[in-house]
């Protein structure tokens, strides 16, 4: 979404007040990258991000344009921002620290069943994130000694097919 304020770079009139338009993209994260592209070329005030998926592209188009993400999975291990407290550049957000709180997650999993030596994870291999956060998972079980039987799905028919394939091996 661009914002577009009175007296911006466009020129707007000043009897209007603050102006969205929105721009569409498709699902994976690469085929965001034209529409982040088209954004800039309309010179707006700012860049409103949704997620994760839409923030990458945006950043990749921009280094001067604002860019804010409302959630996104985990910025610093995508390389949107440095760091949490200093995200530099010209894009902030909210962090929905999905790596460590993966990771978090198996951790309590372990605490609940410490008889368990086995568990599934399945992930969407079109998520940017996911990967990162498979990997720390990895390192967690191992860490734990749990086996870790991870799966990608990125459709409905994988995710049923991927599930008994976890649950007979």
């Amino acid at each position: 979404m661009l914002a577009d304020l009175p007296n911006n770079r466009k020129g707007a009139n000043d009897c209007f007040g603050p102006v969205a338009d929105r721009v569409a993209g498709l699902s994976d994260g690469q085929l965001f990258d034209p529409s982040a592209t088209s954004a800039v070329l309309r010179f707006p005030a700012a860049i409103f991000a949704p997620a994760s998926t839409q923030g990458g592209p945006a950043r990749r188009a921009t280094a001067t344009v604002p860019i804010v993400f409302a959630q996104h999975a985990d910025p610093v291990g995508l390389g949107d921002v440095t760091s949490l407290s200093r995200p530099g550049g010209n894009i902030t957000g909210m962090s929905m620290l999905l790596t460590e709180v993966s990771v978090k997650e198996l951790e309590i999993l372990e605490e609940i069943l410490p008889g368990a030596t086995r568990v599934g994870l399945l992930w969407n291999p079109t998520t940017p994130s996911h990967p990162t956060a498979v990997k720390a998972v990895g390192r967690a079980a191992q860490t734990l000694g749990v086996e870790l039987v991870s799966a990608s799905a990125s459709t409905v028919s994988e995710v049923q097919d991927r599930f008994q394939a976890m649950a007979h091996n």
